[in-house]
């Protein structure tokens, strides 16, 4: 596909999300991905875009080496907030990616925070890192100065097993939540992203407060988020190797995924879903559906780092 071709299907699909949105009276929220998107050729076109969209909060997730000063600046009032990684204390981070790599991430988020770009740190849990999530949180807010900080299990290629002990991760959770308290208080985002925190924060919840059976919290594939790959390809996760809609070739396609994708209805039908349809948290929870599917196959199948099951 050409650079030209790729911009206008960017516009076009642009403009076929945004249509939907004004139909629904709803904003979006695009997250620009890659790689790195800054070492596209297109990326600045692409982000003002974009920018002059209205009704659009922007999120870039790249790497700290090309977020240079200069492109901090041009960053600022065009997005949200711009993203990295820190996958772990500096001996871990640096195993994963390179020697140095955790020292100029850490001052790339302290360079572009003091210079008013808002800046989000994702750290991504296996095994390697699973005890090191308070001592990143730590490091992340109060050195780096980072504006929120999250985190996800990782998602393994299909077939692979998901080395991560059910137990070591709630474990994990019980101690970032107690040192979490403090940012909380500060009016830090609260930590929600993986849907375990759900069962693990809550009781079970009353089947009486919820009649019509509605998905009230928890893993949010299924509902109206969508990624869009290079070629056009669409899922509903990219983190989901089962979820790929089909191809956006025009107008009208994107509601259709939404609505009327046959793989988008099954993986809304909760009551399927093996343990979690028996779960009082299946409104709430059922886990992460993209690492279910990466470790056993099937759309169906359980969260293996679910605790209760």
């Amino acid at each position: 596909m050409s650079q030209e071709t790729a911009m206008k299907d960017f516009i076009a699909i642009l403009d076929d999300v945004m249509s939907l949105c004004c139909r629904w009276n709803r904003g979006a929220q695009i997250t620009l991905i890659g790689g790195d998107p800054l070492l596209h050729s297109g990326f600045e076109s692409l982000a003002e875009i974009l920018a002059n969209t209205p009704s659009v909060r922007i999120i870039v997730a790249g790497n700290p080496e090309t977020l240079s000063p200069r492109m901090i600046e041009w960053l600022k009032p065009r997005i949200f907030a711009f993203q990295v990684s820190v996958d772990g204390n500096e001996q871990t981070h640096d195993w994963f990616r390179y020697s140095g790599s955790y020292r100029n991430t850490i001052n790339r988020i302290k360079e572009a925070s003091q210079k008013g770009l808002r800046m989000h740190v994702m750290t991504t849990v296996s095994k390697e890192n699973v005890g090191q999530l308070v001592d990143i949180m730590h490091t992340v807010y109060d050195e780096a100065g980072a504006h929120r900080w999250a985190f996800a299990r990782y998602v393994p290629p299909v077939g692979e097993k998901l080395d991560l002990d059910p137990l070591a991760y709630r474990n994990a959770l019980a101690k970032v939540e107690t040192a979490h308290l403090p940012y909380l208080k500060a009016n830090y985002d609260p930590q929600r992203k993986d849907p375990l925190w759900y069962p693990f924060r809550n009781s079970p919840p009353n089947s009486d407060d919820n009649p019509k059976h509605c998905q009230v919290d928890g893993c949010g594939i299924g509902s109206p988020t969508l990624a869009v790959l290079p070629d056009n390809t669409v899922m509903a996760c990219r983190r989901h190797a089962g979820s790929t809609l089909g191809k956006w070739e025009k107008k009208g396609d994107i509601l259709q995924f939404l609505i009327f994708s046959r793989t988008m209805k099954q993986l809304r039908q909760l009551e399927n879903i093996e343990g979690c349809k028996d779960c009082p948290y299946l409104y709430c929870c059922r886990g992460c559906r993209a690492i279910a599917y990466a470790v056993r196959g099937c759309l169906t199948d359980p969260d293996p780092t679910c605790p209760i099951l």
